[in-house]
């Protein structure tokens, strides 16, 4: 019998810990390459445990590079659907995450009047509308079901 590690709520959890601002960046070598090995299952017999590889974490990491700085704004008025603002400091950008644990999903949010008429598009690639904020700083931004969009 083979056992296959559950893939969807792996890059949510490490867009958690790779873009937050009070998280502590770790990334595991499974999740980087893959593993496969042999264990034992509660009966004793042998069996196949495949953990493939989180194939948008490198992606992540390097959206951690380039926009996880910053203060943090939290959005996290629904049970189903959360966000966050990292601001960006003096020396890097800083960024939009949203995150679904189940359904597609949007967040209404105000990045300020610094950003009036910006544009924003999904650095992982999951979404393809530019999202341009009113001229107010305000814009709304959407996540695929049981996904994350940076």
């Amino acid at each position: 019998m083979e056992s296959t590690v559950e893939n969807w709520f792996r890059p949510i959890a490490y867009a958690i810990v790779l873009l937050s601002e009070n998280a502590y960046p770790c990334v595991f070598y499974p999740d980087l390459f893959g593993a496969k090995y042999i264990d034992k299952n509660k009966d004793g017999e042998d069996e196949k445990v495949v953990m493939p590889k989180v194939d948008i974490l490198p992606k992540l990491m390097k959206a951690r590079e380039k926009f996880a700085y910053g203060e943090q704004i939290n959005y996290l008025d629904h049970p189903s659907c959360i966000a966050w603002i990292r601001t960006g400091d003096g020396n890097h950008e800083g960024c939009v995450v949203i995150i679904s644990n189940s359904d597609e999903g949007y967040k209404e949010m105000d990045l300020g009047k610094n950003n009036a008429l910006a544009k924003f598009s999904d650095f992982l690639n999951f979404r393809d509308e530019i999202v341009e904020l009113d001229e107010n700083g305000k814009g709304t931004f959407w996540v695929n079901p049981a996904s994350v969009s940076v």
